[in-house]
């Protein structure tokens, strides 16, 4: 996975929604979640082809030295690594058990929050973390979450002094919705 994939997803979210409500007439999840689900897929594709490229190139590369870990040895020896398994199992599991599995798995027609959003997530964090080699690399992944961040406040000082350019039914002014806070930071977790 590129850097350029890790930026689009670590800005994606919060982003999307400020530029796409100027085309869409759905001002929330769906087309997040769309987006989401599509560069997951994207990624794991990637990482597939990489994985793939690198079963071919094992025969000619030397073995790998005592620093280097695998996916599993790195997945394991980060902290997150249990409770986010745990969160993807407990997903899965209430999906299989659910009155509705199909709606529970898709999400419901307004908001696309289901299981395969949800597990797009984890995908997402996955791939990250079976990915990320450098400090380099940590520091402009938390440079473009502090970036988007401080877009997204922008957008709520622009809605609190009344210039925001869409009628919002609430009150925008007093307290900025908190639409942008729980679902741009979901990811982050």
């Amino acid at each position: 996975m590129s850097a350029s994939s890790r930026a689009v997803g670590c800005s994606r979210s919060p982003l999307f929604q400020s530029i796409s409500t100027f085309f869409s007439a759905r001002h929330f999840e769906p087309d997040k979640a769309t987006t989401l689900r599509s560069l997951v897929l994207v990624m794991l594709a990637a990482g597939a082809v990489r994985l793939l490229d690198g079963l071919n190139q094992r025969d000619k590369v030397p073995p790998p030295s005592s620093d280097e870990r695998n996916f599993v040895q790195r997945f394991i020896a980060f902290p997150l690594a249990l409770p986010t398994l745990i969160y993807a199992l407990v997903f899965l599991f209430t999906t299989f058990t659910s009155v509705v599995p199909l709606t529970s798995f898709w999400g419901s027609y307004q908001r696309l929050q289901g299981t395969y959003t949800n597990l797009s997530y984890v995908g997402m964090f996955l791939m990250i973390v079976a990915t990320l080699r450098s400090r380099e690399q940590l520091d402009r992944i938390v440079t473009i979450t502090l970036l988007t961040g401080t877009a997204v406040a922008s957008y709520g000082v622009l809605q609190h002094f009344q210039l925001d350019p869409l009628p919002w039914r609430g009150d925008v002014i007093t307290r900025v919705p908190r639409r942008w806070g729980i679902r741009s930071s979901s990811r982050l977790i």
